[in-house]
């Protein structure tokens, strides 16, 4: 080896120095980059160390961070919107329904009373459909009785007679549907066979 001078070592010194602060300054350079970038080139601290256990204290009791981005946020707000359509439509059909049933109640309903009406109109009919009412009701109201000798009368003078053959004739015609002879009906057939008698 090559023994150095004092004036080579102290240039060399100053030289080294001088490099030193090089690299220094390049130290300073990068750490800002990095903290342009968000790295961090401080050393890590101790786990003894107060702020850390802190830190560590604050995470283990912090709640977890829920990130929501927008297409979350409307696929949510979709989804509500979608329950909240979903149960007024229900509560509406269920209103609907309790509308319809009310209804089919009342016709029910109506249906009864008209039924025991049928089933009073009924008795009705029955009763008063026998023989035994309808000869009271003739006796009573309208002044019927039974006949007698002086009542009869007999058509058998009447029998091919013009004015009866006239009346079959005409009432023949109106049965086959031609046309009828208005003068004579059967009521005037019938006054004349009795103002004969």
């Amino acid at each position: 080896m090559k023994k150095r001078s004092g004036r080579e070592s102290v240039c060399n010194v100053v030289i080294g120095g001088f490099k030193e602060m090089n690299a220094a300054q390049d130290w300073s350079r990068y750490e800002e980059e990095y903290k342009r970038y968000g790295l961090d080139m401080r050393p890590a601290p101790s786990a003894d160390d107060p702020a850390v256990k802190r830190k560590k204290i604050k995470k283990e009791n912090a709640k977890p961070e829920l990130r929501v981005t927008t297409h979350d946020r409307n696929v949510m707000i979709s989804l509500v919107l979608a329950i909240a359509v979903c149960m007024i439509a229900i509560i509406f059909f269920r209103a609907y329904a309790a509308n319809i049933n009310y209804k089919i109640s009342s016709l029910n309903q109506q249906i009864e009373a008209l039924n025991d009406d049928i089933d009073n109109l009924n008795v009705k009919l029955k009763t008063g459909s026998s023989l035994d009412q309808i000869e009271a009701y003739a006796v009573s109201n309208l002044g019927m009785g039974y006949p007698n000798k002086d009542n009869n009368v007999d058509v058998t003078e009447l029998e091919n007679t013009d004015e009866v053959n006239a009346y079959i004739k005409s009432l023949a015609a109106s049965q086959r549907g031609l046309v009828v002879n208005s003068e004579i009906t059967v009521s005037d057939a019938a006054k004349r066979l009795f103002d004969r008698g």
